[in-house]
């Protein structure tokens, strides 16, 4: 067989060590990077919000820090761009402190490589991890990678890009962010959606927003009833349960009738399932069964268990 000629120049190619060693360490490496939602593809509580003094506000695992500002950040498709991934985070921000944070939940003291692409609405400086490093942020999308030394092993949290004593003023938006073993920065690692999605539910679970079926439920009594919901994964810790309230924001079908109730109280958490308790508005025959519906666009049920 004759081989063309791109497989020929393909077969003269060369490489120096480092390359070599980047890609030796790249194919061995298998889920490397310690981010989780590093390519923003999640977003189960808002895709754009304005975070307060550090919250997780929009993109999971991604916690703000602001200060006494205000800092917006919104999903930004950068599909069509010169970066690896489909989606990026934009942080509308000013001249003050502000920065954004991930936790990971147990690593090893040990050598890391962050890194990242970054660009700017304008130009200026950022500070990245221990606010010693500076970095110059373009209009265009530009890579950066740094060696951390993670003294203690456990939790690790580090700020990935802030404003401290800066004066960044504008748009910022940021994607591929890894941090994995050594002093490599190897090939942004993409995961499934679906993969992405459970390790974020890890730490929050968005059961439902807006319309949509809740638990099956059982009256207790005339008013009284009780549900469960299953977490799709096993949680970091008992989650702490969080529903929308407002008048009739939820109803229960149950005997052929819809009493509305207002709002939802959890408890017996444990890392896998928790315990629904409702008052309704109106009586209901004891002994039926039924199920929990919202019956409001702005109901919603979510667990936390963020760091």
């Amino acid at each position: 067989m004759t081989k063309s000629a791109t497989r020929v120049a393909a077969d003269k190619a060369t490489f120096t060590q480092a390359e070599v060693t980047a890609k030796d360490t790249a194919a061995r490496a298998g889920r490397k990077n310690l981010i989780i939602n590093g390519g923003f593809d999640v977003w189960q509580r808002s895709e754009s919000a304005t975070g307060t003094y550090f919250t997780y506000t929009t993109a999971d695992r991604w916690r703000h820090y602001n200060g006494a500002l205000s800092l917006t950040s919104a999903k930004y498709d950068c599909s069509s761009e010169d970066v690896p991934t489909m989606n990026a985070m934009k942080l509308t921000v000013s001249s003050g402190n502000w920065g954004l944070m991930h936790r990971i939940e147990s690593v090893k003291a040990d050598t890391f490589t962050l890194s990242f692409y970054i660009k700017g609405s304008t130009t200026g400086a950022l500070k990245v991890t221990d606010n010693n490093t500076s970095i110059s942020v373009t209009t265009g999308w530009v890579k950066h990678s740094f060696i951390i030394t993670n003294g203690t092993s456990g939790q690790f949290d580090t700020f990935i890009i802030n404003n401290t004593s800066q004066t960044f003023n504008g748009d910022v938006y940021i994607t591929g962010v890894q941090l994995e073993l050594g002093s490599v920065a190897t090939d942004f690692e993409h995961r499934s959606y679906g993969e992405e999605l459970a390790l974020c539910q890890r730490y929050f679970y968005q059961h439902i927003k807006g319309a949509g079926f809740i638990s099956l439920a059982h009256m207790y009594g005339a008013r009284e009833s009780y549900g469960y919901i299953d977490f799709p994964v096993t949680m970091r810790v008992p989650p702490t349960g969080s529903a929308v309230s407002g008048t009739n924001y939820y109803v229960c079908y149950t005997g052929g009738i819809g009493p509305n109730f207002n709002g939802i109280t959890f408890s017996d958490n444990t890392t896998n399932t928790t315990r629904v308790q409702v008052t309704l508005n109106t009586n209901a025959t004891a002994g039926n069964a039924g199920m929990y519906q919202t019956g409001n666009a702005n109901a919603g049920v979510s667990f936390d268990a963020e760091l």
